[in-house]
């Protein structure tokens, strides 16, 4: 779970942050916390890509003309499921702050209490909305959305999970991790891929979009290439090549 924090108060950043994280060792789950002290320093993190799950942003004063940022991230990154919380100086920001479609509002100054309640709010919500590969590393509980993740490959005992930005692993086997048939293909006893990520597709191999060459076992070569087809016919946009059919 990804959160990122933006307020002009670096108080208000300290206190929000150490509480998250408090929240997150509690819970034993793994949360990442960013802070940013100005709009701009925020808007210069999402032109560089990538998307929080959860925003805590300092309501700042506005016109009735004008489009708040909260309304600009959304724009941005085309994401309407990235929860928004508004920081509040003054309960008067409300009326305006309300046409971004926030999840929730926090008067300042921030209280454990009522950030522990909005954390329980949101991790519940998050995991009702989205889709996620659950698995426990030796040190905490992980849930790693499925949007995140390029493929999954075992490696011995231990499971690789690809994702854009990094590799996290953990002991079990390949033909035991719950997730939902739509989002991946087995391509190999070793290898499951998200089907989203797939940027060619040859009877012998897969390449996904990080450039990775995946091979295709003689086994389930037929059955990826009828669920390629399907999938060709029902996405036709996904924007996939696929070369050398029959």
């Amino acid at each position: 779970m990804e959160i990122l924090v933006c307020d002009s108060n670096q108080e208000t950043c300290r206190r929000l942050e150490d509480t998250i994280l408090a929240y997150a060792s509690g819970k034993d789950i793994v949360i990442g916390v960013g802070v940013f002290y100005s709009e701009d320093a925020l808007r210069e993190h999402f032109a560089q890509g990538g998307a929080p799950d959860l925003l805590f942003l300092e309501a700042g004063q506005r016109s009735k003309e004008e489009d708040g940022i909260g309304s600009l991230i959304r724009e941005w990154l085309r994401n309407e499921h990235m929860l928004l919380v508004y920081l509040l100086s003054d309960w008067k920001d409300v009326s305006w702050a309300a046409w971004d479609r926030p999840f929730q509002f926090l008067k300042k100054p921030l209280g454990k209490k009522d950030i522990f309640k909005l954390m329980d709010k949101a991790l519940q919500l998050l995991h009702n909305s989205d889709c996620y590969l659950e698995f426990h590393d030796k040190r905490s509980w992980n849930w790693v959305p499925y949007r995140d993740i390029l493929y999954l490959q075992s490696e011995g005992k231990k499971i690789n999970v690809i994702m854009r930005d990094g590799i996290k692993s953990f002991y079990g086997k390949l033909s035991e991790c719950k997730v939902q048939a739509d989002y991946f293909l087995n391509i190999h006893k070793s290898c499951m891929v998200n089907c989203h990520y797939i940027a060619e597709y040859v009877r012998e191999e897969i390449k996904m979009v990080n450039g990775h060459v995946l091979s295709i076992s003689k086994a389930n070569r037929a059955e990826v290439r009828k669920k390629i087809m399907q999938i060709d016919r029902n996405h036709p946009n996904w924007g996939w090549r696929t070369l050398g059919r029959d």
